[in-house]
């Protein structure tokens, strides 16, 4: 009985634990969004310098 008890504790904690990080996620992901467009904005500056900067018509 007891170990029935446990599981279905368990079970519990683990479904919590579940839409607890599922919560964490969601309310991340508008940062995670922000984070990838800054990358993504920063590697196309940094193409653009290598362009200007290998471009036989700027040397």
């Amino acid at each position: 009985m007891q170990a029935l008890e446990r599981k279905e504790e368990l079970e519990r904690a683990t479904f919590a634990q579940r839409r607890e990080a599922r919560a964490i996620t969601e309310a991340a992901t508008p940062y995670f969004e922000w984070v990838a467009g800054r990358l993504r904005r920063r590697q196309t500056e940094h193409c653009r310098d290598i362009e200007r900067a290998t471009n036989p018509r700027n040397l």
